[in-house]
C-alpha cells in the first residue's frame, strides 16, 4: 500500500534526518578508532569528548530516536516493496546491509550503554580492546562488521541523495578519498590499539591490567543481564524483520503475472502487471528508463507524458505532487512512472528523459527548483 498524503513526506524527512544523525554517530567513532594509530591513551582521551555529547538527554533522544526510527521505517519499506524490479543492485546492497546491521552490533550497543544503566561506568577502550582480542574475539569481528556494514549503508544513502545536487560533481571528488581511508584508518587503529592493549595486559605495565581485570570482574555479573537483553531483541529483530521479508515476498508472487500492457511511443510495446508502477514495470522488461534516484519521487527524470489511458493510472499522491510543482511542470499528462500505479488494463507513454542522461537531467532540476526558489523569496 503507498503510503499517501502528509505521512509521505514525513516519513521521508524522519528516515533522512535519522540516517544523518547516525551517519554523523559513526563517523566519530571512525575517526576516534584512527587514532589507535597512536595510542591506546589518545583513544580514551578522544572518547570522553567523542561521547560526551550523546551522553546528554537531547543526544541521548536524538541518537536513540534516530535509531529506532530508521530501523522500524527501514522494515516498513521493505514490506511496502511490490517488486524485486524496484530495486538495482546499489538499493539491493543497502537493503542487506541495513538487515544486518542489528545483527552486528546489538551486542556491543547493549553492552556499553547497558553497562551504564546497569552501573553508570564507562567501558574504556582498554577493557573494550581487551575483551574483543582475547577475551570474546568473535565479539570482535562482529563490531568490525558492524561497523564497515553501518559506513557502507549510510555511504549509499547519502550518494543517492546527494549524487541529484547540482555542486556534487565539484564536492565529489573531496569526498570520495574520505569515503575510503576513513574506515581503512579506522581497522588499523582498531588492530594497532588492539596489539598496545593486549601487549599492556600481559606485562602489567603501570598496573594497567590490574585496572582492566577489576573494570571486567565488575562487568562480570552483567554479562548474563545483558546477553538476555540482546537475545530478546534480536529474537524480536527476526520475527520483524522475518514479516517485512514475508510481505515482500507475498508482494512480488501476487504481482508476477502480466495482465496488461504498456505501449511506448517510437519504442517496444510491453507486457504490464497491474499494481506495479510504470518505472517497476519497465525495469522488469529490461525497458532502460531513467530514474536517477531509484523511484523515491526525488528527482523527476522518470517522469513521462501520457499519451492514452491516463485514467488507467492511479491519482498522483503528495510526494508526486510536491516534485512535479518544484519542477513547475502543470500539465495533468505528465506523471512520474515511479508513482503511477498501473490499473488499468493499458496506456500509452513517452519517456521524456533518456535513460543515459539521467544524473544531468536531475541535477538540472535542482539548479530550476533552487533558482525558482530563490526567485520567490
Amino acid at each position: 500500500m503507498k503510503i499517501r498524503g502528509p505521512t509521505a513526506m514525513t516519513v521521508r524527512s524522519i528516515r533522512l534526518v535519522g540516517g544523518i544523525v547516525l551517519m554523523t554517530y559513526v563517523t566519530g567513532h571512525l575517526t576516534t578508532l584512527g587514532f589507535g594509530l597512536v595510542s591506546l591513551d589518545l583513544l580514551d582521551r578522544l572518547r570522553v569528548s567523542m561521547m560526551s555529547p550523546w551522553q546528554t538527554v537531547p543526544g541521548q533522544v536524538l541518537l536513540y530516536g534516530a535509531i529506532a526510527s530508521h530501523l522500524v521505517l527501514g522494515l516498513v519499506a521493505v514490506a511496502r516493496r511490490r517488486s524485486p524490479a524496484s530495486l538495482n543492485r546499489s538499493d539491493l546492497a543497502q537493503l542487506a546491509l541495513g538487515l544486518l546491521i542489528p545483527l552486528f552490533l546489538a551486542g556491543h550497543v547493549l553492552r556499553t550503554r547497558g553497562g551504564i544503566m546497569l552501573d553508570g561506568n564507562h567501558a574504556t577502550y582498554g577493557v573494550l580492546m581487551v575483551t574483543y582480542w582475547k577475551k570474546t574475539p568473535f565479539l570482535g569481528l562482529l563490531q568490525v562488521l558492524g561497523l564497515v556494514a553501518a559506513w557502507v549503508h549510510g555511504c549509499l544513502g547519502l550518494y543517492g541523495w546527494l549524487r541529484l545536487r547540482r555542486w556534487w560533481p565539484a564536492v565529489a571528488p573531496f569526498l570520495y578519498p574520505g569515503a575510503f581511508v576513513l574506515p581503512i584508518l579506522a581497522l588499523l587503529g582498531f588492530v594497532e590499539a588492539g596489539k598496545e592493549a593486549l601487549a599492556r595486559f600481559a606485562d602489567g605495565s603501570l598496573g594497567w591490567s590490574a585496572e582492566v581485570m577489576v573494570a571486567l570482574r565488575r562487568m562480570a555479573p552483567q554479562t548474563p543481564i545483558l546477553l538476555g537483553w540482546r537475545d530478546r531483541f534480536l529474537f524480536a529483530y527476526a520475527i520483524a524483520a522475518g514479516a517485512a521479508l514475508f510481505v515482500f515476498v507475498l508482494q512480488a508472487v501476487r504481482h508476477r503475472r502480466p495482465n496488461g500492457r504498456v505501449i511506448h511511443a517510437g519504442g517496444p510495446e510491453i507486457p504490464a502487471i497491474l499494481g506495479l508502477s510504470l518505472l517497476e514495470i519497465d525495469r522488469r522488461q529490461g525497458v532502460p528508463h531513467a530514474s536517477a534516484c531509484s523511484g523515491r519521487a526525488r528527482c523527476g527524470t522518470c517522469r513521462v507524458r501520457v499519451l492514452e489511458g491516463l485514467a488507467n493510472l492511479s491519482p498522483p499522491g503528495e510526494a508526486e505532487a510536491v516534485l512535479l510543482q518544484h519542477l513547475q511542470i502543470s500539465d495533468p499528462d505528465i506523471r512520474l512512472a515511479c508513482q503511477a500505479i498501473l490499473l488499468g488494463a493499458m496506456v500509452t507513454i513517452e519517456r521524456l528523459v533518456p535513460a543515459d542522461a539521467e544524473e544531468e537531467a536531475a541535477r538540472d532540476a535542482d539548479a530550476a527548483g533552487a533558482s525558482t526558489a530563490v526567485a520567490a523569496s
